[in-house]
């Protein structure tokens, strides 16, 4: 970790990070590199909930990769509604 992660990290409030998923989210929102959108579209149609993951923190997950799409190419909402049901589909089956 670089010293602009570190203070980003040693900044954060207390009690912020509720899980892994979360913490990963806040960390590639600062950090990341610009994605294309056919990744960003590819990366929300291949989430999945983790293991015993609350539905919130997936919410959290599934909103933070879609808040990167720009709003002029974000998908139609029926779009963006398939690829939730789809991963929450898997959980709940």
């Amino acid at each position: 970790m670089d010293s602009r992660e570190a203070t980003w990290y040693h900044n954060l409030p207390p009690n912020s990070i509720q899980n892994w998923g979360a913490f990963k989210c806040m960390f590639l929102e600062n950090f990341s590199n610009d994605k294309t959108l056919d990744m960003l579209l590819k990366e929300l149609g291949s989430l999945k909930m983790e293991g015993k993951e609350k539905v919130k923190y997936f919410n959290q997950r599934f909103t933070c990769i879609l808040k990167k799409i720009a709003p002029n190419t974000k998908p139609h909402e029926s779009i963006t509604i398939d690829y939730y049901m789809s991963t929450l589909l898997t959980k709940i089956m």
